[in-house]
Parts: structure tokens; C-alpha cells; sequence
């Protein structure tokens, strides 16, 4: 009987000492099977690695929907600043305002150019200017 390789044989392989003496003295055929088993992988290798891709482009994705967001917080709170600081710094002047015109009611109520209800009307409306910039604050 003349001896053929391993992966030739056409009868049934046993697993005895013979045959795995064999296979390991043909380091040919253990080198096909080494070098075929990843190319069998290839398809499933390619899957991988376009799962891995989706992955990349859903977390960059949700990355960048984050920052908009946090980008967006910041701009309406520096907006808001800026428009209650604008807000605080009219109703200051419009106080100021309100002190003087009520500095002129009094002085003319105690040269006696007016009567006292022209002046507690003045206070009054000193008053609710104060409330106004209390409730204003940055």
C-alpha cells in the first residue's frame, strides 16, 4: 500500500496514534489549516467590523448632538445676562429719575408751592420703582 498524504486519503480517518503521527510529521497540511481557518472567518471578520464602524459613527453622533446642546445652554444664558443687565441698568435709571422728581416734589411742598397729596403721590410712585429693581437681579 503506498503512502498518501493525509488530506488525499479517500478511507475513513481513525484517531489513533498512527494518524496524529502523521498529521503532525506533514507540516504541510498543518500549515494549509492554519493559513485556510481565517480566511473562513472573513465574512464574519467584515461583520464585525462594520458593526464596529456603526457603533464609531453612533456614539460620534451622539457626541455631537451633546455638545449642540451644551453649546445652545450657553448661549441662551449669556443672552439672559445680558438682557436682564440691560433690564436692571433701565430700571436703575428710571429710580434715579423717580429720587430726583420726588426730591423736587418735597422741596416744592416745603416752600409751599404744592400741596401734600402731589407728594405722597410722588412717594408712591418712588415706591413701586423700587419694587421694580428689587425683583431685578443678575
Amino acid at each position: 500500500m503506498a503512502m498518501r498524504p493525509l488530506f488525499f486519503r479517500r478511507e475513513p480517518v481513525r484517531a489513533d496514534k498512527v494518524v496524529l503521527c502523521r498529521l503532525i510529521a506533514i507540516p504541510i497540511a498543518t500549515l494549509d489549516t492554519n493559513a485556510v481557518l481565517p480566511f473562513l472567518n472573513m465574512r464574519e471578520m467584515d461583520l464585525q467590523v462594520r458593526v464596529s464602524e456603526v457603533a464609531y459613527e453612533e456614539t460620534v453622533t451622539s457626541f455631537r448632538t451633546k455638545m449642540v446642546k451644551a453649546l445652545i445652554e450657553v448661549a441662551n444664558g449669556l443672552s439672559s445676562r445680558s438682557a436682564l443687565s440691560l433690564q436692571h441698568q433701565h430700571l436703575k435709571k428710571a429710580l434715579d429719575a423717580r429720587k430726583r422728581a420726588e426730591a423736587l416734589y418735597e422741596t416744592r411742598y416745603r416752600a409751599g408751592a404744592i400741596a401734600l397729596r402731589p407728594l405722597l403721590d410722588e412717594h408712591a410712585k418712588s415706591q413701586r420703582a423700587r419694587g421694580g429693581t428689587e425683583e431685578v437681579t443678575i
